[in-house]
């Protein structure tokens, strides 16, 4: 049961990760992430999307693993 369970939690935290790519490139308003952590430190434009990049690939990361498990 934990092998299909293990998973399914990483993909959706690689899910998760999807929002953080999807707010610092605008493709869509995710209102819960607000971004009050880092308040006092501001980003550039440039810096946001690359902060973006890193988002999609954390996020491409975390299914590839929970495929790769699943299938393994």
């Amino acid at each position: 049961m934990i092998r299909t369970i293990f998973p399914f939690a990483m993909f959706i935290h690689g899910l998760i990760h999807l929002l953080g790519f999807v707010k610092e490139w605008e493709l869509a308003q995710v209102k819960q992430l607000t971004g009050e952590t880092l308040h006092t430190i501001s980003l550039l434009d440039g810096l946001s999307k690359i902060i973006g990049i890193l988002w999609l690939i954390a996020c491409l990361l975390f299914i590839f693993s929970a495929v790769t498990y699943l299938f393994c």
